[in-house]
């Protein structure tokens, strides 16, 4: 039989650190072709059947170290393929699981998550944090520090509860003292939700926690939350009420802030809505008023406040200096 050697390049290992650099061409020959004899006088290179088992042989002699077979790469000591056990190699440190393959990404070992990367280098970065899949429990989880993490995270715009590493849906939460709902996403709600029929209010702050025994304006109505944070309308908001809703949702303006506001519109318009001066319309005074109404005005106007001078204070002290703002 003809023999073949394996070509190992090694070329810009330190560069890739690890396994990505390690590539060699294989030879599997059937049991019943080789005896230990034939493959030592032969130096036979690949994974052979001496006809007492299965080795890799390197140039006649039972190999250890790393060895790409059949698309993946393997673990061999004293010939013997190795699994599930901790490999150390070039002064890095690998994994191979119960098949004997290098493991590659997240990979949970005695509970504990580690990342060995995913552009084919294989070696043990450290352990997992933050939302990954992990391939030994074939779901995503968060992690941190390696162990399943229990409670709040923020990750990509929004706050998500974890079970245990296992995102929650459809359901309540309590942390802080305080009781939250995370939806069909996932997602900490916010706002007036609808939940099995019955009404609740999240804020619309950020906070994200359900409001209880309090009363609120939201989108020019009044409403009341009770003890158990079930919410009903109570009525329509006040023009006045409807502005400070829309100054505290859209730029977090609170009451001190919602104050300035006040006293900005009484000065310019008296609170007429359709208060008119030359060019200038509306509760603001301002100009490009295409919507009306108090939402489409608020839109307009409290824009023009932020981008202009920060907050209602200032524009009222500029006001107060200047007569306009």
């Amino acid at each position: 039989m003809i023999s073949k050697r394996v070509k190992l390049s090694l070329t810009a290992m330190a560069a890739t650190a690890g396994l990505v650099a390690l590539n060699s061409n294989m030879l599997e020959t059937k049991a019943s072709a080789d005896t230990l004899e034939s493959i030592q006088s032969q130096q036979k290179t690949g994974y052979l059947n001496d006809g007492t088992g299965w080795y890799w042989f390197q140039g006649g002699q039972k190999y250890t170290g790393f060895r790409n077979y059949m698309g993946a790469y393997y673990y061999f000591v004293n010939g013997v393929r190795q699994e599930n056990s901790w490999e150390t190699e070039w002064g890095l440190t690998y994994y191979v699981g119960n098949d004997g393959r290098s493991v590659q990404g997240h990979y949970s070992i005695g509970g504990v998550a580690y990342n060995f990367g995913d552009n084919g280098t294989f070696y043990m970065r450290g352990r997992s944090n933050g939302y990954v899949f992990d391939q030994a429990a074939g779901q995503w989880l968060w992690m941190e520090n390696g162990s399943r993490f229990t409670g709040f995270r923020f990750y990509m715009g929004a706050y998500y509860w974890f079970q245990n590493g296992v995102r929650q849906d459809n359901q309540w939460e309590y942390a802080w003292g305080n009781t939250y709902w995370v939806g069909g996403d996932g997602r900490a709600a916010q706002g007036l939700v609808n939940i099995g029929g019955k009404q609740y209010y999240f804020g619309n702050d950020g906070t994200f926690n359900m409001r209880k025994n309090t009363q609120f304006s939201l989108n020019g109505a009044t409403y009341s939350a009770d003890g158990n944070g079930v919410v009903t309308r109570t009525g329509s908001a006040s023009v006045q009420d409807q502005m400070n809703n829309f100054a505290q949702s859209w730029y977090g303006w609170d009451h001190n802030q919602q104050y300035y506001l006040n006293l900005l519109i009484s000065y310019e318009s008296g609170w007429n809505q359709y208060a008119q001066n030359g060019q200038y319309f509306g509760f603001f005074q301002t100009t490009g008023i295409t919507d009306t109404s108090v939402e489409g005005q608020a839109r307009v106007g409290l824009a023009y406040i932020a981008n202009r001078y920060g907050n209602p204070q200032n524009a009222w002290g500029h006001i107060r200096s200047y007569g306009w703002y």
